[in-house]
């Protein structure tokens, strides 16, 4: 019988439960975000730190009013409810995440959030916090707005989305293509 040498054995252990440079299973670790940032256009932008986030990261969010007239505001769905919610797709739908689906933010705010101009709102999104999030896919973040106008008049109104981000399982992105 051919003994093998320790240290043969040992490397093939150590690939074996690593996936050969993937990570899977209780062994998976986040390597943490990566890819660029993301900007969406318009009157009023989303912005995320990077374009891939782990299922254990978190999402760094900022929101800009470029509104020339008037002030901008965020609002919540309701009272207490975070300004800015995860939305996933799911085939060609977007769902968007519920108020009762998982705190998004430590300190959740009011109904409302103004916005002068080149005013920005910034958060977290913690993705462990959110059941909504358990899953790899295509994500993106939506938020309500309105413009007021001098005089008090609606501007405009309607959703903001970012532009969409991947959440993956250990950095392994094939389950969410």
């Amino acid at each position: 019988m051919r003994r093998v040498p320790f240290s043969l054995a040992a490397i093939c252990c150590v690939l074996l439960l690593t996936g050969c440079g993937r990570q899977f299973g209780p062994f998976c670790t986040s390597m943490g975000p990566g890819g660029p940032g993301t900007l969406s256009s318009g009157a009023i932008t989303i912005a995320t730190d990077h374009s891939v986030y782990d299922l254990s990261d978190t999402i760094h969010v900022t929101v800009v009013s470029h509104v020339t007239a008037g002030r901008a505001t965020l609002y919540a769905g309701e009272y207490g409810c975070p300004f800015v919610l995860l939305g996933k797709q799911e085939g060609a739908t977007w769902l968007r995440q519920s108020c009762g689906g998982g705190a998004s933010e430590a300190n959740l705010p009011g109904y409302f959030q103004s916005l002068d101009q080149g005013a920005n709102y910034q958060t977290s999104i913690v993705l462990p916090g959110i059941p909504f999030a358990s899953s790899p896919g295509t994500y993106r973040l939506d938020a309500f707005y309105e413009v007021l106008l001098p005089g008090g008049h609606i501007g405009s109104q309607g959703w903001v989305y970012s532009q969409t981000f991947q959440v993956c399982s250990c950095r392994d992105c094939s389950a969410s293509s």
